[in-house]
């Protein structure tokens, strides 16, 4: 993850909170006037933040923001962010204690995104979307797409991802599990270097270590075994 920016003053360090206010503080809700790039949508971002910031204005901020983007999102025709805006709604309902709503948002991301095997943006958000994920096993919704899902979650006892790590030969650290994951949604390694704030070279390596840790010799294979693994 990247030393700076919105989101690493909300991941720990000194002060966390009051570094994430202060970002929050520059920020307007005006999205549609700001560019959308391929990797990252300011008013997701912003959606994202206020969500973790927790506090009772930032989730009205977040309530208020999260209908104009998902009406946003579903004018352009955006599958991939009109998935993160559904999930991010139901982690807003379920802050609110609108559990059903927030199933039922998760319910209608899941589907959008079972057809292209998206995983990463349901992984970026944490435990609690990986607890909501697990509330929707017993609706027997896409089982073995929300197995791969639930995979990509850090194990809440060891902090190591549980299912899809057993028979390697070496376990896959966590930033080899964050770039297999987007080399199953066939990002290119510049892509992936964008992404994780790291060089081309550094996903090249470590690319050739999962691949050997794996016992594969490509990126189909390693995504093939992976898959295997986790189901």
């Amino acid at each position: 993850m990247p030393t700076s920016g919105p989101f690493s003053a909300l991941r720990g360090g000194a002060g966390p909170r009051v570094r994430g206010v202060d970002w929050l503080a520059t920020q307007d809700d005006d999205f549609q006037r700001r560019p959308l790039i391929k990797l990252r949508d300011p008013g997701v971002t912003l959606a994202e933040v206020l969500l973790a910031d927790g506090r009772p204005e930032s989730l009205r901020r977040a309530a208020d923001l999260l209908p104009r983007l998902h009406d946003f999102v579903t004018s352009i025709h955006s599958t991939r962010y009109l998935i993160e805006v559904l999930a991010l709604q139901a982690l807003l309902y379920e802050a609110q204690g609108e559990r059903p709503e927030a199933l039922t948002a998760l319910q209608q991301a899941v589907a959008l995104a079972q057809p292209g095997g998206v995983i990463r943006v349901f992984a970026d958000l944490g435990p609690k979307m990986a607890n909501l994920l697990r509330l929707l096993q017993p609706r027997d919704i896409a089982p073995d797409y929300l197995d791969r899902l639930l995979a990509a979650f850090p194990s809440p006892r060891s902090g190591l991802p549980g299912p899809g790590q057993s028979g390697l030969i070496e376990p896959l650290t966590d930033r080899e599990l964050e770039v297999l994951t987007l080399l199953s949604e066939r990002m290119s390694n510049k892509e992936i270097a964008h992404a994780l704030y790291i060089s081309p070279l550094t996903v090249k390596r470590h690319g050739s270590n999962i691949y050997q840790k794996l016992a594969v010799g490509n990126r189909r294979e390693a995504i093939s075994k992976a898959n295997r693994s986790a189901s």
